[in-house]
């Protein structure tokens, strides 16, 4: 269980809350935003970041879905997702009380990889992302997660030839 600090707590007591959010996307160069202005946190120094939250939900317990809306005036955010491509990258979202920034109080809420992105002609950006739980395994090119009962799947020992290797699936216990 997670102790609450006591800005935390006075915080969420209060009628009107002012959610913010620090937003970590791994491109090549870490980039790192905060809502609540260039803010230093957890030893790392957190540009101010004009971005929105919206569809942050949960499917099932197995997926989580999130996209970042960006006014990208400067087309600085469109240019590394061009440039680098946004599938697959890391991306990690806490969210915070503007009165509650010490170490401990924001909440990771999204630990995820960037899945697409999408544009407007006036400077917007959409970022579209993706996190699966441990019901997921990683393969080499790729994830994919089990959405059928596990009675369905090939019998273990069952070898399956991926790219130049091969895959032996093991019995359900050793997964555990």
């Amino acid at each position: 269980m997670r102790s609450l600090s006591s800005p935390t707590l006075t915080a969420v007591a209060q009628t009107i809350t002012e959610p913010r959010y620090f937003l970590q996307i791994d491109f090549a160069t870490v980039v790192r935003l905060c809502t609540n202005g260039t803010t230093s946190w957890n030893s790392q120094t957190w540009s101010d970041g004009a971005f929105t939250v919206s569809g942050l939900s949960w499917d099932s317990s197995i997926v989580q879905n999130l996209t970042l809306n960006f006014a990208d005036g400067d087309l600085a955010m469109a240019a590394l997702v061009l440039n680098e491509d946004i599938a697959d990258r890391a991306i990690k979202l806490w969210v915070f009380d503007a009165e509650a920034t010490a170490t401990a109080d924001p909440v990771l809420v999204f630990d995820g990889a960037g899945s697409s992105a999408s544009g407007g002609s006036d400077g917007s950006l959409r970022i579209s992302a993706t996190r699966l739980n441990s019901r997921t395994v990683d393969l080499p090119r790729g994830t994919y997660r089990t959405s059928l009962p596990a009675e369905l799947f090939a019998p273990a020992k069952t070898v399956i030839q991926w790219g130049n290797g091969t895959i032996t699936l093991n019995p359900r216990g050793a997964l555990a």
